[in-house]
């Protein structure tokens, strides 16, 4: 097992066998067309894996077909990209968006992963992390059905990221990208001193502003709340502020 963290890059796909058909590619085909009466030829998906882990290189590669690709019906690899597989993809998609969550979303599938890998190499790292991510790829879109479009469809902007790669990136074999969504660092923020004797008014401005959602009779309960001697004895005694 290696002693540094490393980020290591799974794909896994859909076998391409007669009679066996891509079931992610195919409800995403089905989607555009009830939904938006898009129709195009194919679609197939590519599912990621990001691990970042001290496992090793050997423990990387058994892990393609012990945990994340069944290797009778899907193909799986580290680091190279599937799309780079002409006997799995001959001819290039005309569009390539890959979806994942932003930093900080809880990723269930990763989870499910990780406790996999844990399972599997129950030696590596408690900081060991995994993030999946979704590649989608298209041939025969309409002329009229932009990239950006086709994305926004895909994925919900509010807790997911996306990475276009049109016709002219995925003729140059540019396919889509996106970094390991490192968590963010908690920062934590001192403690402010509000006034709670101010008009209603200003009672629903700070819950508001302080995103408590409460109405006027919840702020004004704990402005009463606040007005109780006994409560603001406690708070004297504690070195709170009345």
């Amino acid at each position: 097992m290696g002693s540094q963290m490393e980020i290591y890059n799974f794909e896994v796909t859909t076998r391409d066998i007669e009679g066996l058909t891509d079931a992610r590619g195919d409800s995403v085909k089905s989607m555009l067309e009830s939904d938006y009466g898009v129709q195009v030829n194919n679609v197939r998906v590519i599912l990621g894996y990001q691990v970042k882990s001290d496992m090793s290189l050997e423990q990387a590669t058994r892990s393609i077909y012990d945990l994340f690709a069944d290797p009778i019906i899907e193909v799986g690899n580290l680091e190279n990209s599937l799309l780079d597989n002409k006997n799995l993809f001959s001819e290039a998609p005309q569009i390539a968006i890959k979806v994942g969550f932003k930093p900080g979303v809880t990723d269930n599938a990763g989870q499910a992963g990780l406790d996999g890998l844990r399972t599997i190499f129950p030696e590596i790292s408690s900081a060991s992390q995994v993030a999946t991510a979704m590649t989608y790829l298209f041939w025969g879109v309409p002329g009229d059905i932009s990239p950006n479009w086709l994305s926004s469809k895909l994925h919900n902007q509010m807790i997911e990221r996306s990475s276009i790669s049109d016709s002219k990136d995925c003729q140059k074999s540019v396919w889509p990208s996106l970094d390991f969504p490192e968590r963010p660092k908690l920062t934590q923020k001192p403690s402010a001193t509000v006034n709670l004797e101010v008009s209603d008014e200003e009672l629903i401005q700070i819950s508001e502003k302080g995103l408590l959602a409460l109405n006027l009779e919840e702020m004004k309960a704990i402005q009463e709340n606040y007005r109780d001697p006994k409560v603001r004895a406690a708070r004297v005694e504690l070195g709170l502020p009345e």
